[in-house]
């Protein structure tokens, strides 16, 4: 009886930050594409565009920098057929749902290999698992659709692979899952090597050579025509670079505690990890894996145990992912290497690294590692909804003042989107639409005053600390529509630009004060985005209880010049 109630009460705790993210996605995602999901409505146009089979498939495998997206295209063109209308929302749900899928796989390598060794549930211990998944620091992935779809997905279907491979199941589920996975993301590529490793290790040379024959295909079918992509950065960064990037991509996951230099944070804990990670799944291959596949009788060796080579595949997947990415992206700069987009690879190197450790340790120790990990990702989950949330609320605020700027091109409040853009995608309601009438007014309000405008590194600048701004709104995550947007106001056109959040030095400053403070104003923009022109500033201020717009002057004005584009190179 006490084990069952030990069971259920694990279960609804690992339900726990399952539905706060998905409450708190649901609440605050739109559907706004950004970047790459701009490529989405062009695959649809250029498939449109197609009149033979052959082209519509050369549109659905097309090269997008280094990946083939096919899944990404494969969905959207069912959204739009079964919707009637691309709605990125959906992207993203479908995405994040990959989550889901990742903590079911985990949950059930926990379930077989604590079975295994005691009479227990291994679900007791899942808790921990999905504390680290269902949280924001992946809030980039999270709430941006192809990102969501790519970088989430990819995991699951290697992951699914490699439990594939290592329970026994039929190879072609796992050749199925492999296929779904290299046309998903480019690392998805690395679950052929590792599979190979994987089945030569159990000794399976049957299922390799089929494995093997499909390895061959896919590859060379990806490889057809591939073109190295010109944004890449050509200098690579030393050595020293590369190590040091690879080493704190693994452990970007320590960025939601600010006590310090988040780079040397995320530099400590990756080095742990790899170190840990690294030499445990070493010493595993040569204790356990390599005697069985190289003895010459399976009777006289024991087989590998599902779980430790579940362990080295995804130990393999996930140092090697960090590898690649270390080398294609140090030139950048080491920062991008621990930007939200790529934590889900530090996050799930410590998710196996605990279902490792409680599917190794004794008994008796077992209960003391589950209550460090469960203790550990609370934590990180917790903060996260603190150190991130100001993050989350500018990337909607910017994704909504982004379809302002491309969708009003006039003096007027009259939608400039072009009718075949209109028939892909609809615009997300945004908090501006009943400010209108306010925004192409004259400037009513009281006056505000900007302390600085100028111009550093390729983006204007605007800030201030004015006491006239301490009366006005501020946003919160349950209120996230209100507060502060600069407006660039023109004979010509109009653009808005959302407030930046000054982000707290550590959680407990964030959680006495909120979110935002609501004394600055800082606002950052392109210098190149605005078309040159003469513009007038001013602040629009939304209350976020009732909506109300009033438009604030400034009497400060800004120049924009004509300059060079300084956008990337793209094969999309």
């Amino acid at each position: 009886m006490q084990g069952s109630i030990r069971i259920w009460f694990s279960l609804l705790l690992t339900l726990v930050p399952v539905v706060i993210f998905w409450l708190c996605w649901g609440h605050l995602a739109v559907n706004v594409p950004k970047w790459d999901d701009h490529a989405l409505k062009a695959y649809l146009l250029y498939s449109e565009q197609e009149t033979d089979v052959s082209g519509k498939i050369y549109q659905l495998f097309r090269q997008h920098n280094e990946h083939r997206i096919v899944l990404d295209r494969m969905v959207t063109w069912l959204d739009y057929n079964l919707f009637g209308k691309l709605n990125y929302r959906h992207l993203m749900l479908l995405g994040n749902a990959s989550l889901l899928g990742l903590l079911a796989v985990l949950s059930a390598v926990l379930h077989r290999t604590v079975r295994s060794t005691r009479r227990e549930s291994g679900l007791v211990y899942a808790a921990p698992v999905a504390f680290l998944l269902f949280n924001l620091s992946s809030w980039e992935n999270a709430f941006w659709g192809m990102a969501a779809l790519q970088n989430f997905s990819v995991v699951l279907w290697v992951m699914g692979s490699l439990y594939c491979l290592t329970v026994g199941w039929q190879v072609w589920v796992a050749v199925g899952l492999a296929i779904l996975a290299t046309l998903t993301s480019g690392n998805g590529l690395l679950i052929w090597p590792i599979g190979v490793v994987v089945l030569l290790l159990q000794r399976q040379y049957r299922p390799l050579l089929g494995w093997s024959l499909s390895a061959l295909v896919v590859i060379g079918l990806y490889f057809l025509g591939y073109e190295n992509p010109e944004g890449n950065p050509p200098a690579r960064g030393s050595v020293l670079d590369f190590f040091k990037g690879w080493l704190a991509f693994n452990g970007a996951a320590a960025d939601v505690f600010p006590l310090g230099n988040p780079f040397l944070l995320c530099l400590f804990l990756g080095s742990v990890l790899t170190v840990g990670v690294l030499g445990a799944a070493l010493w595993v291959f040569i204790r356990d894996l390599l005697p069985y596949a190289l003895s010459k009788t399976c009777q006289t060796t024991p087989r590998p145990a599902a779980g430790n080579l579940f362990f080295v595949g995804c130990a393999a997947f996930l140092l090697g992912t960090g590898l690649i990415v270390a080398w294609s992206r140090v030139g950048f700069g080491l920062d991008v290497l621990i930007t939200s987009r790529y934590k889900i690879y530090s996050l799930l190197l410590m998710a196996v690294a605990y279902v490792y450790a409680i599917a190794q340790l004794a008994p008796r120790w077992r209960g003391l590692a589950g209550t460090v990990g469960l203790v550990g990702s609370v934590a990180i989950a917790g903060l996260s909804y603190v150190v991130y949330a100001d993050e989350v609320l500018w990337w909607r605020r910017w994704l909504l003042t982004n379809q302002f700027n491309w969708t009003y091109l006039s003096n007027r409040p009259v939608s400039g989107i072009d009718p075949t853009t209109a028939r892909w995608v609809d615009n997300a309601p945004a908090y501006y639409d009943r400010c209108l009438p306010a925004l192409y007014g004259p400037a009513e309000a009281g006056a505000v005053q900007l302390d600085t405008v100028y111009e550093a590194g390729g983006q204007f600048v605007v800030k201030s600390a004015a006491p006239s701004l301490a009366a006005l709104p501020q946003p919160s995550l349950r209120q996230p529509d209100g507060g502060l947007t600069l407006i660039l106001q023109s004979d010509k056109r109009t653009y808005l630009y959302g407030a930046l959040p000054n982000p707290a030095d550590n959680p407990k400053t964030a959680l006495k004060r909120g979110i935002f403070p609501n004394r600055d104003l800082l606002v950052v923009f392109p210098a190149a985005e605005p078309a040159p022109d003469q513009y007038r500033l001013s602040v629009l201020a939304v209350d976020p209880v009732s909506g109300a717009c009033t438009v604030h002057p400034t009497g400060r004005t800004l120049v924009v010049q004509p300059r060079s584009s300084t956008d990337l190179k793209k094969n999309w």
